[in-house]
C-alpha cells in the first residue's frame, strides 16, 4: 500500500500515531488479501454452478458420452448456459441442412433386467 507510505513520508506523525497507521496499514492489507481469496472462490463457485447446471440439463440427451463432455467444455460466454459457440454451431448445421449433432444411442431393453439381479440371486 504506497498510498500508506506517501502519506506516512510526507506528514509530521507523532510516535504514538504511527504505531495506530501501522496496525490499519496491517489491516487494510490483511482485508485486501481477503477480499481477492473470497472473489477467487466466488469465481470457481460460478464456474463450478454454470458446469453442474450443464451436465444436469444434459442428462436426459440419450447421446454418447463424449459428445456430452464436448457440449460442456464449451467456453462460457454471454448469458446463454452453453455460450454463443453453441448458437452458432446450431445455426450452421440448419444452413447446411444436414444435421450432425450425435445420434440419439438406442436405449436398453428393460426386458433384459438388472445386471445386478443375477449377482443377488448368487449371494442368497
Amino acid at each position: 500500500f504506497r498510498w500508506v507510505e506517501k502519506v506516512l513520508d510526507t506528514i509530521p506523525i507523532p510516535p504514538e500515531a504511527m504505531v495506530e497507521l501501522a496496525k490499519v496499514e496491517m489491516g487494510s492489507a490483511f482485508l485486501a488479501d481477503a477480499l481477492y481469496d473470497i472473489l477467487r472462490l466466488l469465481a470457481k463457485g460460478m464456474a463450478v454452478s454454470v458446469a453442474s447446471r450443464r451436465v444436469v440439463w444434459l442428462r436426459g440427451w440419450s447421446a454418447d458420452a463424449v459428445s456430452k463432455a464436448k457440449l460442456c467444455s464449451l467456453p462460457f460466454k454471454g448469458r446463454m448456459l452453453f455460450g454463443e459457440d453453441l448458437g452458432k454451431l446450431v445455426r450452421g448445421l440448419t444452413e447446411a441442412k444436414v444435421l450432425q449433432l450425435p445420434e440419439d444411442r438406442p436405449r436398453g431393453s428393460l426386458r433384459g433386467g438388472s445386471r445386478f439381479r443375477g449377482r443377488l440371486r448368487e449371494v442368497r
